[in-house]
C-alpha cells in the first residue's frame, strides 16, 4: 500500500509540472508573440516618424494652434503634387527650408481655410512675402516692391489730409549710381626731405578718386488735392514713424500754439529710415527662389539697393 500510495503521489507531482511547463510555454510563446508585435509596431512608428518629418506635412490643427510659427515665405502648389503620399494625407500643404528660410507650401484648395490674404490675387505656382506691417497679408514677390511704394505714397498723402492740407504733391528722384576708388597710400623711404611743392603734390595724390552723388530727374508720382482747413490730427504711421522730418511737420500743425505757422512744406525724404527689406533678408529671398526653381529676372539685393538710392520730395499746401 505504501508503495503505490508513493507511485500515485509521484505521478500526481509528474501531472503537475508537466501542467506548469505547459503554462510556462504557453506563455513563454505568448510574451514572445506580444514582444514581436510591439518590436513591430515600434519599427512601423519610426519609419511614420522618420517619413512625416522628411515630407513635413502641415495638418490644420497644428497651423490654427497658438504655437505654430507662420513662415514668411508662402508658396501656392496644386494638391496632386502630394496626393500619393500616406503621410500627407489630409494636411493643408508642407513646411521646407530653403537657404536658411522657413517656406509654407500652401495647397490651393487651403487658401480659403488659412485665413490669409494674397495680394494681388492668391495664384497657384505663385510666392508670396509677408507684408511689413500686417503679418496677415502676403504679396506676390513679382510685384513686391511696387505693392511697397504705392503703399508709402498712400501713407504721404494720408499724412497730408489728416493735417489739413489743400494740396499735396510727392516728386520722385534717384541719386545716379557711382563708383568710388580709394587712392592708394603713398610710401615715402629714406629720409627725404619734403619741400612745400613736394607737399602739395602728395596731398593732391590723396584726394583723387572721390566722387559726388547726382540725382536724376524728378518725377511726379503723386498729387492730390483736398478741401482743406479740417482741424489738423495726428495720423497713424507705419512706414514714416521714425523719420524726424515727418515727425517735426506733424508737431507743428498739431501744437497747441497755432502763431505763425507755414501755409507750404517742402520735406526731402530719404528712404533710408524706410527700407522695404534690409539686404540682409534681400539676399534670403533671392537664394531661396533659387532653391525652390523660380526663375526671376531681378534680384531682391538689386531692388533693395535702387530703393537705398531714391529720394522723395514730400511738398504741402495748407
Amino acid at each position: 500500500m505504501a508503495v503505490k500510495k508513493a507511485k500515485q503521489q509521484t505521478e500526481q507531482k509528474a501531472e503537475n509540472i508537466s501542467d506548469k511547463a505547459k503554462k510556462f510555454g504557453s506563455k513563454a510563446v505568448s510574451g514572445a508573440k506580444e514582444g514581436a508585435r510591439v518590436v513591430t509596431e515600434a519599427a512601423q512608428d519610426g519609419r511614420q516618424w522618420l517619413r512625416k518629418n522628411y515630407y513635413n506635412p502641415v495638418f490644420l490643427k497644428d497651423y490654427e494652434s497658438p504655437d505654430y510659427d507662420l513662415p514668411k515665405m508662402i508658396e501656392i502648389v496644386d494638391e496632386d503634387e502630394r496626393k500619393d503620399i500616406d503621410v500627407c494625407e489630409g494636411s493643408i500643404g508642407w513646411s521646407s527650408k530653403e537657404a536658411g528660410l522657413e517656406v509654407l507650401h500652401l495647397y490651393e484648395e487651403a487658401v480659403a481655410v488659412s485665413g490669409l490674404l494674397f495680394y494681388p490675387v492668391p495664384s497657384c505656382d505663385s510666392i508670396y512675402y509677408i507684408s511689413p506691417y500686417d503679418k496677415t497679408r502676403f504679396i506676390n514677390l513679382e510685384r513686391y516692391f511696387d505693392v511697397v511704394q504705392k503703399d508709402k505714397l498712400s501713407e504721404l498723402a494720408h499724412i497730408a489730409h489728416s493735417l489739413g492740407a489743400k494740396k499735396c504733391q510727392v516728386q520722385m528722384y534717384e541719386l545716379n549710381k557711382t563708383i568710388s576708388k580709394k587712392s592708394k597710400k603713398i610710401g615715402i623711404s629714406g629720409k627725404k626731405t619734403l619741400t612745400p611743392k613736394s607737399k602739395v603734390k602728395i596731398e593732391s595724390t590723396l584726394s583723387t578718386g572721390l566722387s559726388s552723388e547726382m540725382s536724376s530727374e524728378r518725377k511726379v508720382v503723386l498729387m492730390q488735392t483736398f478741401e482743406g482747413n479740417a482741424a489738423p490730427k495726428r495720423p497713424k504711421l507705419q512706414w514714416y514713424a521714425h523719420d524726424n522730418e515727418i515727425k517735426r511737420l506733424i508737431e507743428s500743425r498739431c501744437a497747441k500754439n497755432k502763431l505763425n505757422i507755414s501755409k507750404e512744406y517742402s520735406i526731402e525724404i530719404s528712404n533710408s529710415a524706410s527700407l522695404t527689406m534690409s539686404t540682409k533678408t534681400a539676399l534670403m529671398i533671392d537664394a531661396a527662389l533659387g532653391k525652390l526653381g523660380a526663375s526671376c529676372n531681378f534680384l531682391f539685393e538689386g531692388e533693395v539697393m535702387n530703393e537705398s538710392r531714391q529720394r522723395l520730395l514730400f511738398e504741402i499746401e495748407f
